[in-house]
C-alpha cells in the first residue's frame, strides 16, 4: 500500500473526510486530495500533523528506508516495532523544523552524530554536539535546529506502551444507541466476531443484557461480541438418547443440579447463580485458614471456582450419562488435577460407582484390568502418546477411554497457537461476564470486576487483528493487577463468575508460556490414539468457543 492509500485508509477509518482532516492538518482539500491520489508528496510537517490527527504512529504512514525530502531536511525510516521508530535525520546548514505535538505520551531522543544542533522542546531547547544525547516530551511543540553545514541525527520515537491502535473492523459513529445496535446485530450474527465501537456520544444502557452478544464499555470503546455459540439441542438430543433428561436433573435440589442451573442460565444469558452465598464464604474461610502463605486469588479460589466453568457441569453430565450405561464397572480415574468433577458425577449418577485414583505416571497399577478410563481436564501437561499408549494397555477388551478436555482449533505455527488460545480463553470470560451494580460489590470485588472488564474484550479484539504480542501484554497487566487481591467474603452471588475468570486467566497465561500448559487440537489426540489402535467412538465439542476450539467429550474404545 502506497503513501496516499495509507492516508486515505486510515482517514475513512477514523470517521474523517476529505475536508475534515484538510482543515485540521492545516492544509487544503485539494491539496489532501493529491496526497491520496499519490500525484504529490506531503511535507514532513503535514505528514506528522496528518499522523498526530489520526492518531497512529508515524511509521504506520511511512515504509522501511523510505526518505522524505523537504527543502535543507531529509528523513528516513531505519527500523520499528510496536512500541518504537528509528529514523534517521539530516539538516543542512541552519535548516530549521519545528514539529507540532505528536499524541499524549510520545518520547523522543536524539543523538547527534555529525555536526551540532539546538534541540528539544520549544520553550526550552538545548545546544548538542557529536555524541550527545538529549529525551524529551514530544507531546508538545519542539524544534530542531542545524548549527553547522550538516547535522546528522539519530532520532528515536517511543509510543506510548500498549497504545490504542485502531483497526478495519472499528466503527467511528456520532452516537451508540439501540438503534444502531440493531444494526450491528446483522453483521455478528451473520459471522463477526468482535466490533470495537468508538462513538463521539453515547445513550445506552450497559447493564442490560442482550441474547446472544455481550456488551463491554471499555473507556472511550464499546466492544460487542459474538457469543451466541452452543450446542444445547445437541446436547439434549445426546442425553435423551441416554435415557437422560437436561431439565429433570437441573430441577432438583443438590449442588450438582443448582451447578446445571448456572450452565444453562449462562447459555441463555441470564444472569444467575444458585448456589448460595453462604457456600463462598465457608469455602473462603477454609480457604483462608488452608493457605496462609498464599494471597493470591488463583490459588486460593482455583478449587472452588472452576465449578463456575462454562460447560463444566455439562461435560461431568454427559460423562455420567455415558458410565450409567454400565453398572458395576470398575472406572480408573486418571485425571492428575483437583478431582472436583467426582463430586459432580457421583451426584449424577446417584454414587453407583466406585472411583480408583492414580496420576499421570500411572504408578503402580495392573494392566488389562479396567473397563472405563476417565480424563477430566487433564491432558495439557502429558505426552499425548504415553498418556493414550499406558491408557490402552489398562483397559480390558472393548474397554473405554472417556475424555473431557479443552481443546483449541488446529494451528502450525507458535503465533497460531497463541492466537487461538487466547480467543479460546476469552470466549469463555465473555460468556460470563455478567454486568453488576458497583453498589453492590465490596471494594476489593469492584476493582476486580472493572479490571476484568477493561481488559479481556481488548486483549481479544487485538488477537483477532493479529497483535499477539500486544495482547499477551494486556492479558499480563491485568494478571498483575489482580493477581494478589484476596477476598475474605464475597458480597454478590455474580462476582463467582469473575473470579472464575482470574483463575481462567492464569490458566491462559500459563498456556501461553507452553512450558506449563501445552493444549491441542481435538483431531491431533484422535489421530494419535488410532495409530496406537483406538476407535473413536465420540467426538463431541459440546461447548464450542473459536472456530472448532471448545470443550470436548471424546470417547475411545479398546478393540479387541
Amino acid at each position: 500500500m502506497k503513501l496516499g492509500e495509507k492516508i486515505k485508509y486510515y482517514r475513512e477509518k477514523r470517521g474523517y473526510n476529505l475536508s475534515a482532516l484538510a482543515q485540521k492538518a492545516g492544509i487544503a482539500k485539494s491539496t489532501l486530495h493529491k496526497i491520496e491520489e499519490n500525484k504529490t508528496n506531503p511535507t514532513i510537517n503535514t505528514l506528522w500533523a496528518i499522523a498526530t490527527i489520526l492518531e497512529i504512529p508515524f511509521g504506520e504512514l511511512v515504509s522501511k528506508d523510505y526518505e522524505i525530502k523537504e527543502d535543507n531536511l531529509s528523513i528516513v525510516l531505519i527500523e520499528k516495532n510496536e512500541e518504537i521508530e528509528v529514523y534517521k535525520m539530516i539538516l543542512l546548514n541552519n535548516a530549521t523544523y519545528v514539529s507540532q505535538a505528536h499524541f499524549n505520551g510520545v518520547i523522543e531522543q536524539i543523538y547527534v552524530i555529525k555536526g551540532s544542533v539546538l534541540i528539544g522542546e520549544i520553550q526550552n531547547p538545548k545546544v548538542l554536539t557529536v555524541r550527545e544525547t538529549i529525551k524529551f516530551k514530544a507531546d508538545v511543540p519542539h524544534i530542531y535546529k542545524s548549527l553547522e553545514t550538516e547535522t546528522v541525527l539519530i532520532v528515536t520515537i517511543f509510543y506510548p506502551k500498549n497504545y490504542e491502535k485502531y483497526f478495519y473492523e472499528d466503527r467511528f459513529v456520532k452516537e451508540f444507541n439501540q438503534n444502531y445496535l440493531k444494526e450491528l446485530k446483522r453483521e455478528l450474527i451473520n459471522g463477526l466476531d468482535t466490533i470495537r465501537i468508538i462513538p463521539k456520544s453515547i445513550d445506552f444502557n450497559f447493564n442490560t443484557i442482550e441474547k446472544n452478544i455481550q456488551i463491554i464499555r471499555n473507556n472511550n470503546s464499546i466492544f460487542i461480541s459474538n457469543i451466541s455459540k452452543n450446542n444445547l439441542q445437541e446436547i439434549k438430543k445426546y442425553l435423551l438418547d441416554k435415557n437422560t433428561n437436561l431439565l429433570n436433573i437441573a430441577m432438583q435440589n443438590n449442588f450438582s443440579s443448582k451447578l446445571l442451573k448456572n450452565e444453562i442460565s449462562i447459555i441463555n444469558q441470564e444472569a444467575k447463580n444458585y448456589i448460595d452465598i453462604k457456600n463462598f464464604k465457608s469455602n473462603l474461610q477454609n480457604l483462608d485458614n488452608n493457605n496462609t502463605s498464599e494471597k493470591q486469588v488463583n490459588l486460593n479460589l482455583y478449587d472452588y471456582f472452576k465449578y463456575f466453568h462454562p460447560g463444566y457441569t455439562l461435560g461431568n453430565l454427559l460423562i455420567s450419562s455415558f458410565i450409567k450405561q454400565f453398572p458395576k464397572q470398575k472406572i480408573l480415574d486418571i485425571s492428575p488435577n483437583f478431582r472436583k468433577h467426582l463430586n459432580l458425577i457421583n451426584e449424577f449418577t446417584e454414587n453407583k460407582f466406585i472411583f480408583d485414583y492414580t496420576d499421570e505416571n500411572f504408578k503402580n497399577l495392573i494392566s488389562n484390568q479396567y473397563n472405563i478410563l476417565l480424563s477430566v481436564d487433564s491432558l495439557h501437561n502429558m505426552d499425548l502418546y504415553e498418556f493414550l499408549e499406558n491408557s490402552y494397555n489398562l483397559l480390558k477388551d472393548n474397554g473405554y477411554l472417556i475424555i473431557c478436555n479443552e481443546f483449541i482449533t488446529k494451528f502450525n505455527t507458535k503465533k497460531q497457537r497463541e492466537k487461538a488460545l487466547i480467543l479460546h480463553h476469552t470466549f469463555y470470560m465473555l460468556k460470563v461476564m455478567f454486568p453488576i451494580d458497583l453498589d453492590k460489590l465490596t471494594k476489593q470485588e469492584k476493582i476486580i470486576y472493572n479490571a476484568i472488564r477493561e481488559y479481556i474484550p481488548y486483549a481479544r479484539y487485538l488477537a483477532l487483528n493479529n497483535e499477539i504480542t500486544l495482547a499477551k501484554n494486556i492479558l499480563n497487566q491485568l494478571f498483575n493487577k489482580i493477581k494478589n487481591l484476596y477476598l475474605k467474603e464475597i458480597k454478590n452471588n455474580l462476582i463467582a463468575y469473575y473470579l472464575f475468570i482470574a483463575y481462567e486467566l492464569e490458566t491462559l497465561i500459563a498456556g501461553l508460556d507452553y512450558k506449563k500448559i501445552q493444549k491441542t487440537y481435538a483431531n491431533n489426540l484422535i489421530n494419535i490414539a488410532k495409530k496406537i489402535g483406538f476407535e473413536n467412538i465420540l467426538n463431541f465439542n459440546f461447548y464450542p468457543t473459536y472456530n472448532d476450539s471448545g470443550t470436548y467429550l471424546i470417547i475411545l474404545k479398546k478393540n479387541k
